[in-house]
């Protein structure tokens, strides 16, 4: 079988190989049944492999280290073996392999042309729970052009980590590789998933503008790390086009179109970006994580309000009926929707303010006003007796006839915790969401004037990967809908489609200063903001 060059390949065939997963005392059998698996792929005329995370020796190597010290000295002569297992099948090859470079182990990734060149090379920079017990994080990202494109590569965390798919994205990278061994837990193992597979890699591919490429295993390693299998190949609009089953070692066949157009990613304000590369030490939330608390005092009853309405009159009665029976319920903090452009919110303000009965209950409200012979888009934030601030949409399309506001007023202190607000599109930038939860806040709030397809899914994202409360309010149109999520990515409520409601649910912001995701994974203190200059 031959490679077909660039100028005959209109459709780029891929194959996934989802292995089963074996423990390090098995790290022989085990790549002899990848390679087996491998030599089935090609069978079919494919342009690409790609094989899963550490699918040498094995990922968890604390199960016998003196095993994986064996199956470690051997990495090179794996490494040999793929170029030629490349070269002679014609094939791009992409493996997740753990190997050692000057003395030093990691958990990488390596990409063979079909002439058998090693012509990229990666290792995993956002470590999982145990990897730093045996492995060391990787620093750079890099991105090559290849016949099937410009490629990156990345492993499995690191798509948890919005900075390093965005990186990839930024140097180019048309495609991104993702060599996984997604964790799970369930007692049916048909329906094991996992939140990366559920709404994170989707949302990667989607607010990057790429294709992703992930393999994963299947089945229980060590008696206790569960893989999910999940194999899938995601389009740029975050389109699931086909996904493995979560029970069986088998190979995914899937095609790219390389001729599909890929969209563009929101523009970008790299300069209100900065603290993304600011030492972990002197952030204000790394500051904020040693503070004391008392836990009952961050309890608060939140509140998602969906309504349509015809005119000023129609949403000031909707709008004062939630706010009378949401107080009744001891709401202290009540999203409205957003005015239509014709509604002076200043006006609105006040008028609601004269109908709210407790001093604790805050209000965020976002309409459209001009200040000095510009527009604004701005959420205004207030109670009864005193205006917390205002915010200004930052992130403005050409289209939008918008003046961009004031970044210090992305954050708003208020009684209930510190507010970080987003406006529509900013919602799909992640350096947005990233930066205010580095700046401290407890509560993200979207406020979105379009329905998204995707726009639970960005949202789960932006609450997961940064380990923060979020509020997301729907736009107007009948099918929306507003909702409420945990740190965890987890709806803890939404209104229902179409239905004007109040979505209600207790949350306890001081769970957003809970940055730990698993041992050793911190949303903030392993992040490495050295690394991520591309990015300002």
């Amino acid at each position: 079988m031959s490679f077909r060059s660039r100028e005959v390949i209109t459709i780029i065939k891929v194959a996934c190989i989802q292995s089963k997963a074996g423990n390090i005392r098995e790290y022989k059998d085990s790549w002899a049944r990848v390679l087996q698996l491998v030599d089935r792929a090609v069978s079919e005329e494919v342009d690409l492999v790609v094989l899963p995370e550490s699918a040498y020796p094995a990922y968890f190597l604390g199960y016998d280290p003196k095993e994986a010290d064996r199956a470690m000295a051997g990495s090179s002569q794996v490494i040999r073996d793929l170029s030629a297992v490349a070269r002679e099948k014609q094939i791009y090859l992409a493996a997740g392999i753990n190997f050692v470079e000057q003395g030093v182990f990691y958990n990488g990734g390596l990409l063979f042309n079909p002439e058998g060149e090693e012509i990229l090379r990666t290792a995993k920079s956002n470590l999982w729970h145990f990897d730093h017990k045996w492995v060391s994080p990787g620093a750079s990202f890099p991105v090559i052009d290849t016949a099937l494109g410009r490629v990156g590569l990345m492993i499995c965390a690191d798509a948890r980590a919005p900075e390093i798919p965005r990186i990839l994205a930024l140097k180019g990278a048309e495609m991104i590789i993702d060599l996984v061994n997604l964790t799970s837990t369930g007692k049916d193992p048909e329906k094991l998933s996992n939140p990366q597979i559920d709404y994170m890699l989707p949302v990667r591919a989607l607010e990057n503008r790429v294709w992703l490429i992930v393999a994963d295993k299947v089945g229980l390693e060590a008696g206790t790390v569960l893989h999910c299998g999940r194999s899938c190949v995601i389009n740029p609009d975050g389109e699931v086009i086909k996904m493995a089953s979560s029970v069986e070692e088998e190979i995914l066949y899937a095609e790219i179109d390389p001729k599909v157009e890929r969209g563009k990613i929101p523009t970008r304000e790299p300069k209100f970006y900065q603290i993304l590369t600011k030492n972990t030490e002197e952030l204000p939330i790394y500051k904020k994580m040693q503070e004391p608390l008392v836990l009952p005092e961050t309890e608060t009853q939140t509140a998602a309000v969906w309504f349509d309405y015809t005119d000023l009159w129609d949403y000031l009665a909707k709008a004062e009926e939630f706010l009378a029976v949401l107080e009744s319920q001891d709401t202290k903090l009540i999203l409205l929707p957003t005015l239509s452009e014709k509604i002076d919110p200043i006006s609105v303000r006040e008028t609601l303010r004269e109908k709210l009965t407790s001093k604790d209950t805050v209000v965020v409200m976002t309409g459209y006003h001009q200040r000095q012979g510009e527009r604004y888009q701005s959420s205004l934030v207030f109670s009864s007796h005193h205006n917390y601030g205002s915010y200004s949409k930052l992130h403005v399309a050409e289209d939008e006839r918008l003046a961009p506001g004031d970044p210090t007023t992305s954050l708003i202190p208020t009684p209930l915790g510190v507010l970080g607000l987003m406006h529509d599109q900013e919602g799909l930038i992640p350096e947005v969401a990233r930066g205010l939860m580095l700046n401290g806040v407890e509560l993200l709030i979207w406020v979105d004037r379009e329905k998204r397809e995707k726009g639970e899914l960005v949202a789960r994202s932006r609450a997961a990967e940064n380990k923060v409360f979020l509020i997301r309010g729907g736009s107007r149109e009948k099918e929306d809908y507003s909702m409420i999520l945990g740190p965890n990515g987890n709806i803890l409520a939404s209104t229902m489609v179409g239905v004007e409601q109040a979505a209600t649910a207790l949350i306890v912001t001081a769970l957003s200063r809970s940055k730990t995701v698993v041992p050793g994974t911190n949303a903030v203190t392993t992040r490495i903001p050295e690394i991520y200059k591309e990015l300002i």
